[in-house]
């Protein structure tokens, strides 16, 4: 219900929210690559040490999920999401 007011409201408005809706989608989509980087790395790592120690495994494939990540995640932030630094602050 609120939901249509709003959308008529916009309506009304002469806004469509198309492009709106295209960022939301490209942030989820964007969100999800570096979701797949991490796991990515996670099973790699667990694949390598997996014979030695399910515990070491475990622990290491999940700092890698962890340090992928983080890292994807800034280099994402600092090239695509800030061109300029000043929008970033």
């Amino acid at each position: 219900m609120i939901e249509n007011a709003r959308d008529r409201r916009k309506h009304e408005a002469g806004l469509r929210g198309t492009r709106r809706g295209q960022q939301a989608a490209a942030l989820d989509a964007s969100g999800a690559v570096l979701g797949a980087l991490g796991l990515l790395a996670f099973a790699a790592a667990f694949f390598l040490l997996v014979e030695t120690s399910v515990m070491v495994a475990f622990v290491s494939a999940s700092l890698a999920w962890l340090s992928v990540s983080v890292t994807a995640w800034y280099a994402w932030r600092r090239t695509r999401a800030c061109p300029e630094r000043r929008q970033c602050n």
